[in-house]
């Protein structure tokens, strides 16, 4: 049971008077991905050059029913940021631009 203690305007979990169950702090591994390659400039982007590694756009999706790139079939494509402002520069929209 957790008890939710709201004080000034703060949620609180308190899990101290929970008496019948332990916890205890675990380790999770998982994979990390640590260089991106782009698909159209081939160029390696390393986690360590964080500036264009956050800005490598991932794309990932299962095609639906009737999609020009066939039913069922996974897709998935990586691009830096220059490919994507070459590539769809004119098609995308800023939503909050101030120009």
């Amino acid at each position: 049971m957790i008890h939710i203690l709201i004080k000034n305007g703060k949620i609180n979990f308190d899990r101290s008077k929970d008496k019948m169950k332990n916890f205890q702090k675990i380790q999770v591994d998982w994979d990390e991905v640590v260089s991106i390659e782009c698909d159209k400039c081939k160029v390696v982007y390393e986690k360590d050059n964080w500036a264009e590694f956050q800005e490598v756009l991932s794309i990932k999706f299962e095609a639906g029913f009737g999609s020009v790139f066939s039913d069922g079939n996974n897709y998935e494509c990586d691009l830096c940021q220059s490919c994507v402002k070459e590539l769809l520069g004119n098609y995308i929209r800023c939503m909050d631009c101030q120009d």
